[in-house]
């Protein structure tokens, strides 16, 4: 699973130049549905596809916008100074990840263009924002319009009492609470020009800000687009499946790109255990837990790894519980049987 955010999209180009000149400029005649339009244009231009992610609509009020995912609802807010926020369904602790958008201290209200994409212009010099909704994340893009516009971008998070943020193995950002386990994450970022070209972008953290670096300058091909893509939840679905070989109950898990991302972390499959119980605690996952735990948490650190399109991650009820070294010696299946990678 990867843990991500960043993310920077180039402009779409046009077949005349002066059209083009004036979608690069910002289009200051503009009116609020057709710079949205535009922004969303030149995002969808150079980004890369939601690789296993739906768009979901959203609803618009007066203080903030909505959606609602599959097991994630979603807050955007009415203007830039507000946070976006992502809330993970279930009972368990830390089910929230809140990010505030990069801006210049003045707000500058949201307009949801036709596709359900909320977007804020002049957020910055030279620079526009847009937040897109998916069914279990958030991609925040920054369009930089010209070589006036800033290199950073800051966006401060609500990092959990005693938690802090980490770089992640790839590029990525992790939230960590007080125990060390991961909450929620940026995905690695990246950034295009309107040629489509990759631009070098990075992370730095200050304190419980992330900073997206997008350097930038006059070779460059305008605009440049950049996204933090943000995750909070690590399972897509499970189901049961009755084995008639073992004459036992197996949980097939679906773990969700996030999960995937971040491949060979102990602490990630510790949250994503948590989160499978969370979800499933009344759903059957009530048996042998101790051995359950240690096979999912195997899953995550070594399966993810070296068998990465494994579609599901398989927990048997009728293995023993050996201690978790063991289990991940017997490559996640104790007890007997072919090994998960």
């Amino acid at each position: 699973m990867r843990l991500g955010v960043g993310i920077i999209s180039a402009a779409l180009m046009f077949a005349s130049a002066p059209q083009a000149l004036a979608d690069s400029a910002g289009g200051t005649g503009d009116t609020d549905q057709a710079a949205a339009a535009r922004i969303v244009r030149q995002i969808k231009h150079v980004a890369p596809d939601a690789a296993g992610s739906t768009r979901i609509p959203v609803q618009q009020a007066a203080e903030q916008i909505t959606a609602q995912g599959r097991s994630v609802s979603i807050g955007i807010p009415a203007d830039d100074a507000g946070q976006v926020q992502l809330r993970r369904s279930g009972t368990g602790p830390d089910r929230r990840l809140s990010v505030a958008l990069p801006s210049n201290g003045a707000p500058h209200p949201a307009t949801v263009a036709r596709n359900g994409t909320a977007t804020y212009r002049n957020t910055a010099k030279a620079t526009d924002l847009a937040v897109e909704s998916f069914d279990r994340s958030v991609r925040i893009t920054t369009v930089l319009r010209d070589n006036s516009a800033p290199s950073e971008f800051a966006y401060p998070v609500d990092v959990p009492a005693g938690g802090r943020l980490a770089l992640a193995k790839g590029g990525g950002i992790v939230v960590l609470d007080a125990r060390g386990t991961p909450r929620g994450g940026f995905s690695a970022p990246w950034a295009k020009d309107a040629t489509g070209r990759s631009v070098p972008t990075h992370y730095k953290v200050r304190g419980d800000t992330v900073v997206q670096v997008v350097p930038h300058d006059r070779s460059t091909a305008y605009p440049v687009v950049a996204d933090p893509w943000l995750w909070i939840d690590l399972i897509d679905h499970a189901d049961w499946e009755w084995s008639s070989d073992f004459s036992g109950w197996t949980l097939m898990v679906t773990p969700t790109g996030w999960a995937r991302a971040n491949a060979g972390g102990y602490l990630v499959g510790a949250a994503g255990w948590d989160e499978l119980y969370d979800k499933y605690k009344d759903r059957g996952l009530n048996t042998n837990l101790g051995s359950m735990r240690n096979q999912y948490i195997c899953h995550q650190q070594f399966v993810a790894l070296y068998s990465p399109n494994k579609p599901t991650w398989n927990l048997d009820e009728w293995r023993p519980d050996v201690g978790y070294w063991e289990t991940v010696n017997q490559k996640c299946n104790p007890g007997g049987g072919p090994g998960e990678w």
